[in-house]
């Protein structure tokens, strides 16, 4: 065992306390739970301008 010396550092993660009985919702809610939405209304839109680029050589 040439890393023992670290297996106090390893486990990190811990165990799941209960048991997945439906998987298809689980891997929904994984999925879901890295989603961002961002809402813009069409007045935001409207009214945000980029500034003007400036060429410079």
């Amino acid at each position: 065992m040439p890393n023992k010396h670290n297996a106090k550092c390893r486990h990190h993660i811990p165990k799941m306390e209960y048991a997945v009985r439906n998987w298809r919702e689980y891997d929904a809610a994984l999925r879901a739970r890295g989603s961002l939405t961002l809402w813009v209304t069409p007045e935001a839109i409207d009214l945000w301008a980029a500034l003007p680029r400036v060429l410079s050589r």
